[in-house]
Order: structure tokens, then C-alpha cells, then sequence
């Protein structure tokens, strides 16, 4: 009972238990307003947004609102109204607060739109000035800011629970039945996916945007400036048991998520689900029909994508030839049930060799079952890129462990891993390669590490490249580089007529293509936050600084499948791991990450729901 106890006190104390009832009043209200303000000025600036339904990813202009234009209105003018009266404490507010008032009042009896929206779209702006005269008088506010927060917490875990029962609907309802539900987690998500691309670009351009933040803190003389993630994500372990729980938990999820699109429910007649399952069924039909082995080696590293991606091609014949079957097409389409898992284990190691804190690894964990490499994975059957992704980020685990101490084993298995992922997936070798040598040569300027151990790790990726260049000698196939700046999806174009498209290139690959899943602006807001917070002169931001920099020349140079292409490579994922460690850290309780959590999870579930195709009527 005394546990029970404590929780309860808990949750009082987290919804403002011991707190004046004016503070808790307003705050509540301040709450509702922004809520119902997101809904109003999205709809009046009518917002562009993109939805993924049905496999296809349509678009439109935003126009809803919580309950009703007039009641949405209504609220917020009215909340406004009882926020100035009981939050400011000048008589001015109070005058002001009558005049908004009878300008509201008078709106609704006269039943005048005009009028009722302008007071409802001006009541955010009053309340900030409000609030910025009570700062500088000195006063403290009525709102606390922590009740706020804990506040819109509350309200993203109900949003969530619900959008998570909403996409699971399938599973409990008749095809034609419905809940009387509104699925608004799903609907902010949409409106915020708009901003997606600048949020890409200012993640992309992270090395001159934390420039420019590290020189206005320096000119503000803020002390965050000096903050250290070494300092916020110490050394931090969780205990075995709890550890292992956790991992095989994203895991599942990870599976979960690539079994949902083939389910009856939602895939009744086993369509594939990944866009090129079919290719790989073809690829693996040539090869087991090779008339020898020098053919079969012909196919595999000459014809079959210019030779980008053998050891894929054997790992295929392999699942073919283990488990008969009378349609590889289906089998295939089932890989992605050991690869997203995997891919989760990987990403948990990466995280934890890289920032040597054990709750960042497991967010890490959770975001790479949620993340752009799963969904996109399972979305376009991109199976190459994913198996060398795999092992691609196993060799980087290799390299930051040789880097703190040269050793054979180490060293060994990060020059083995990195030519399986040359035979495995050439372009994302290639990606891998050239951040992985921007990584070492800056290294190669500080004192992170003993300047042996970095000159001996170029050196193993040097020999690589030389791995590449014989390979392209004796095959005549493409090499690396020139499969990177000329690949057959899409090739690197420079000149004045590329810098006038970018924009709708980058649109294109953040919410049009790929069933918009590039577009989660979760991943990328939290990426930004990691941004701010972060120190140039920490290793882990060196090496996620020169993967996001990576997308330079994709984002001013290519187009939207070159671009696509080059950000499926990028661990965004761990970024956002490391910022939501500090917010956990920051507000010393795992509630604050739960409303993130819950919505991305119920984004990814509404997404693969969503990835059986039905023609448009």
C-alpha cells in the first residue's frame, strides 16, 4: 500500500498538488489555448501538409479544427479572457482583458466569423506581451512553467494512447466500422511534417548552424554555451536484466512492425510490400540459373546493378536454397523480420561505443524500430542498403573501440566488416567510407586520441578504396566513387538551373515519395534540440557532424532519389537518442519522454497500416 501510496502522491504532485489553485486554473488554461490556437491558425494560414494513406501519400491544404470553427473559437477567446484575469497582475490587463472580451462577446452574439477569428488568432500574441511585461517587471508569473509542461505531457500520452487504439483498429473492427474518435496526435503530426524540410536542412548544415549558435551564446555570455554532453551523458549503466527486457521489447516491436503490412488483415490476398522484392526474386532466379560457376560469379559481381552488391545477391540464393519455396517473392518480402531487429541490436551498440551511456543506446534501440531505416526498409524493399547498413555500423563499433586501443581483433573485424559492406551494398560503402574519413582526418587535428591510432585506421580505409579499385579493374564494374557521383538511380548535377529546384526536391523526399516517410518531424526536431545542446569538441559530435554533412552535396546537388538515397544512410536516430537522454536527465523522471515515445510509436503503427496499396476512387 505504501508504494501505491507514493505513486498517487506522485501524480497529484505532477498535476500541482500543493500549488495555488489560480496558478493550476491558468495554467490549465494557457494549455487548452495553445491547443486549440495550433488547430485555428493551421487552418486560417491553411498549412500544406502531406498524409500517407492507402500507400500513396497525398496532399493538402489544412483545414480542421478541434471541435468546430465557432466552438474552437469560442474556447480560446473565453480561456484568454480567465487567463489575463487570473495570470497579470496590472490594471491595464484588466482592461485589456474586458476590451478583448466584449470584442469576443460581441463576435459571438452577432455570430460574425470575422471578428470571433481575429480575437481567437490575436489571444497568443496578447498573452506573450503579458507575459513578457511580468518578466520584466520582475513578478513572477502565476503559469510555472514545469505546470505547463507537465500539462502537455498529460495531454500527448491521452492523444497517443488514442492514436495507438485507432491504428490498431484494424485488428478489432469490421472493415466498415469506425470509432467515434479523432485521431489528433496523428493530425498535429501531419500539420508538423510540413516543416520537415527545414528542419532537414538546418540538421544537414549542422556544422555552420552550431557555429553560428556557439558564436550568439558567446556574444550572449550564456553559461549553456559551456555545457558538455560528456558532462550531461556520463557513464551510465542500467541493470542486466532490465537492459535485456528493454532490448528484446524494441525488437519485437521492430518485427511487429514488419509483420503488420503482410497480416490478412491488412494484406488479405500477400501482395509483396517492399517496392523491389520483385527485383530481388528476379536476381536470385538468374543466379540460381547460372550454367556454372563462372557465370554465376559474372552475374553476381558484373551484370546483375553494374556488380554493386554481391555477398546481397549470395545471402538471397542462400535463403532460397535453405528454404524451398514455390514463390521467393513472398519469402523475401518476410527478410525484413531478421533484418529490423538486427539493425535495432546494432544501432544499441553503436549508441552505447559512442556516448558509453546505456539509456541513450536504448533509446537509440526504440528510435531505430520507429525509425527511417525500418519503415523505408519495409516500404521500398531496400534490402541491400539495409543488410549493409548492418554490417556497415558493426564495423564503425570496431573503429571506436581501435581508436581508444589499437588492437588486432579490433582492428581486424573493422577492415573485414568494412569490405563485406563494399561487396554488400556499394553505395552505402561508399557514404560510409568518405564520413568515416572525414571523422578520422578531424580526429587527426585534435587530441582525442593517440595520432598512431587514427593514421593506422585511415590507413585500413585507405586499403579499401585500393579493395574497390581492384575490384573495378578485374570486373570492370563501377568503382565506389564513381557509382557515388554517377549512380544509375540518378546522377550529381551542377550548375545555376539545380539551386532553383531544391526546394521542391527536398519536398519531394521529405513528403511526397517514399509514402513521406522522410518526413517525420519528430526525428528531426529532436535532432535540432541535440544541436543546440551539443559541444564541437566531443567526439560523438564529431562523428554524427560528419555524417549529417554528408547530405551537403545530395541536398544542393541532387535529386530527390539521389537525396533519398544518401539520407537513409544517416543515423538521425542517434542524435535524437542523445537529446532525449538530456530531456530525461534535465526532468529527472521518464514521464517526460513517454508523450515522444507513445506518438512516435503510434506514427510508425498508423504508417505500416497503411503500406497495402488500394487504387484511388
Amino acid at each position: 500500500m505504501t508504494l501505491e501510496s507514493d505513486r498517487i502522491n506522485t501524480l497529484w504532485n505532477f498535476l500541482g498538488h500543493g500549488i495555488s489553485r489560480n496558478t493550476i486554473i491558468s495554467s490549465a488554461l494557457l494549455v487548452v489555448i495553445l491547443f486549440f490556437y495550433v488547430y485555428s491558425l493551421s487552418s486560417y494560414l491553411k498549412l500544406d501538409f502531406w498524409v500517407l494513406v492507402d500507400r500513396v501519400s497525398y496532399f493538402s491544404d489544412f483545414e480542421a479544427y478541434v471541435i468546430t470553427k465557432y466552438v474552437d473559437h469560442l474556447v480560446i477567446t473565453g480561456a484568454t479572457v480567465a487567463w489575463i484575469v487570473l495570470s497579470s497582475k496590472f490594471r491595464i490587463s484588466l482592461v485589456a482583458a474586458a476590451i478583448y472580451g466584449i470584442i469576443a462577446a460581441t463576435g459571438a452574439i452577432l455570430s460574425s466569423d470575422i471578428l470571433l477569428q481575429m480575437t481567437a488568432l490575436i489571444s497568443v500574441p496578447v498573452i506573450t506581451v503579458l507575459v513578457i511585461l511580468n518578466r520584466l517587471s520582475h513578478k513572477v508569473p502565476n503559469s510555472e512553467r514545469n505546470l505547463i509542461v507537465n500539462y502537455f505531457i498529460v495531454i500527448g500520452i491521452i492523444t497517443g494512447i488514442v492514436a495507438i487504439i485507432l491504428a490498431l483498429a484494424p485488428f478489432y473492427l469490421l472493415p466498415d466500422s469506425q470509432i467515434p474518435l479523432r485521431n489528433y496526435a496523428y493530425e498535429i503530426y501531419a500539420l508538423s511534417s510540413s516543416f520537415s524540410p527545414a528542419l532537414l536542412v538546418l540538421l544537414i548544415l549542422s556544422f555552420p548552424i552550431k557555429l553560428i549558435i556557439n558564436s550568439i551564446a558567446k556574444t550572449l555570455s550564456k553559461a549553456k554555451s559551456s555545457i558538455s554532453y560528456n558532462t550531461l551523458l556520463a557513464k551510465e549503466s542500467i541493470e542486466p536484466v532490465k537492459k535485456l527486457v528493454l532490448l528484446l521489447g524494441f525488437m519485437s516491436l521492430s518485427v511487429a512492425l514488419v509483420a503488420i503490412p503482410h497480416l490478412k488483415v491488412t494484406n488479405f490476398d500477400a501482395r509483396d510490400v517492399g517496392v523491389d522484392t520483385h527485383y530481388y526474386t528476379e536476381w536470385t532466379n538468374i543466379l540460381l540459373n547460372s550454367t556454372s560457376t563462372g557465370d554465376f560469379l559474372d552475374q553476381s559481381f558484373v551484370l546483375i546493378q553494374h556488380g554493386d552488391r554481391p555477398f546481397t545477391l549470395f545471402f538471397f540464393v542462400s535463403i532460397a536454397k535453405l528454404i524451398p519455396s514455390d514463390n521467393l517473392s513472398n519469402l523475401f518480402d518476410y527478410s525484413p523480420i531478421v533484418f529490423a531487429p538486427t539493425l535495432v541490436l546494432v544501432f544499441y551498440f553503436l549508441t552505447r561505443e559512442l556516448t558509453s551511456n546505456d539509456f541513450a543506446a536504448i533509446l537509440s534501440a526504440f528510435l531505430t524500430a520507429v525509425s527511417f531505416h525500418t519503415l523505408i526498409g519495409i516500404y521500398a524493399g531496400s534490402y541491400a542498403n539495409w543488410l549493409a547498413l548492418i554490417v556497415g555500423n558493426i564495423s564503425i563499433v570496431f573503429l571506436l573501440r581501435s581508436l581508444k586501443k589499437i588492437d588486432r581483433l579490433n582492428t581486424a573485424m573493422f577492415f573485414i566488416l568494412l569490405i563485406v559492406t563494399l561487396f554488400t551494398h556499394l553505395y552505402t560503402w561508399t557514404i560510409m567510407t568518405i564520413t568515416l574519413g572525414i571523422f578520422l582526418l578531424v580526429l587527426l587535428k585534435t587530441n582525442h586520441y593517440p595520432r598512431r591510432n587514427v593514421i593506422l585506421l585511415l590507413l585500413i580505409l585507405s586499403s579499401s578504396v585500393l579493395f574497390d579499385l581492384a575490384r573495378m579493374s578485374i570486373t570492370g564494374s563501377f568503382s565506389g566513387i564513381g557509382y557515388g557521383v554517377s549512380p544509375p538511380f540518378g546522377e550529381l548535377r551542377f550548375g545555376p538551373e539545380q539551386f532553383a529546384t531544391r526546394w521542391s526536391s527536398l519536398i519531394d523526399t521529405t513528403q511526397n515519395y517514399y509514402g513521406s516517410l522522410f518526413g517525420n518531424s519528430i526525428i528531426y526536431a529532436l535532432g535540432i534540440y541535440w544541436l543546440i545542446r551539443c559541444k564541437l569538441t566531443e567526439v560523438s559530435t564529431i562523428f554524427l557532424i560528419s555524417f549529417l554533412s554528408i547530405g551537403i552535396i545530395p541536398l544542393f546537388f541532387g535529386n530527390w532519389i539521389v537525396q533519398s538515397r544518401v539520407f537513409y544512410d544517416i543515423p538521425f536516430q542517434i542524435p535524437a537518442s542523445i537529446a532525449l537522454a538530456h530531456i530525461y536527465r534535465r526532468g529527472h523522471s521518464i514521464i517526460t519522454l513517454i508523450p515522444i515515445l507513445i506518438w512516435l510509436a503510434a506514427i510508425s503503427i498508423t504508417a505500416v497500416f497503411n503500406f497495402y496499396y488500394v487504387t484511388p476512387t
